[in-house]
Order: structure tokens, then sequence, then C-alpha cells
């Protein structure tokens, strides 16, 4: 009994590392992807479109930048419990 416990135990651990690293890896994306966009943002002339467009995307971005933050939270929360 004991040992199922334990083994389900290490594979919700294991299942967190694996989310966790996953969504490590997607927050690094997205903020240098919102890096580049904001360097695309300085280089372009204001109130063209494209402009505009960036702005847009760099918003977005930055909203799921939020919901990755707050899943790693999560997990991190998850993870100080066990």
């Amino acid at each position: 009994m004991v040992e199922q416990k334990w083994g389900e135990f290490s594979k919700r651990i294991e299942r967190l590392v694996a989310d966790y690293s996953r969504i490590k890896k997607e927050k690094a994306k997205i903020k240098n992807e919102i890096e580049e966009l904001k360097k695309q943002t300085v280089k372009l002339i204001r109130g063209s479109k494209d402009d505009m467009l960036l702005k847009e995307r760099i918003k977005i971005l930055e909203e799921e930048r939020k919901i990755v933050q707050e899943k790693v939270k999560t997990l991190l929360r998850m993870l100080k419990e066990y």
C-alpha cells in the first residue's frame, strides 16, 4: 500500500516537474518574442499600421506571459505542498 502511494506520488512529482520545465521554456520563448517585437516597434515609424499591429501583438504576448507565470506559480505551490 505504501509503495503504491509512493509510486503515485513520484509520478505526480515527475509530471509536475515536466510541466514546470515546459512552462519555463514557453515563458522564455514568449519573453524573447516580446523583446524582439519591442525592438521592431522601436524601428518602425510612429502611426504606421505595422506599428499598431505590433503593439497589439505585444499586449497579447504579455497577457500570455502572465498566464504562463500563473501556471508556474501554481505548479510551484503544488510542489511545495508535496
